[in-house]
């Protein structure tokens, strides 16, 4: 298990955090983002301040996890433009700020939410994605 904490000096492949459990606290105004291909999975806690940059984020996942990377994004999404993470199978779904966001990944991933006051996990079904 690994917190996945905002990106620091701007450097998406310095920000990248690989694991089979990643854990993004206190989401508020950022997204949590994963990229999942084969075995693997790496996150990246992307700030407003990082939207402009959705290109070089992808290409850093996709690096991270290699070509083919499916992508799932939580958190309020709106100011990203999640179609320059250069992939088609991305995921996505916007929800208020004020959260922690967690992604497990044995096989199948699976998403959970909780406030960031704390709490329990509440899954989250497929369904819930767009």
């Amino acid at each position: 298990m690994a917190n996945v904490y905002e990106m620091t000096g701007g450097d998406a492949a310095n920000s990248i955090v690989l694991d089979n459990e990643l854990i993004f606290p206190n989401v508020l105004t950022c997204m949590a983002l994963v990229a999942i291909n084969g075995g693997q999975m790496a996150g990246i806690h992307v700030t407003t301040l990082d939207a402009e940059r959705m290109n070089e984020i992808g290409a850093a996942l996709r690096a991270a996890v290699g070509d083919g990377a499916r992508f799932i994004a939580i958190g309020p999404i709106a100011p990203y433009n999640l179609s320059a993470l250069g992939s088609p199978d991305v995921r996505a779904l916007c929800t208020a700020g004020g959260i922690d966001v967690r992604f497990t990944f044995n096989g199948n991933e699976e998403c959970f939410l909780r406030p960031n006051s704390g709490g329990g996990w509440q899954k989250l079904a497929n369904a819930v994605f767009v």
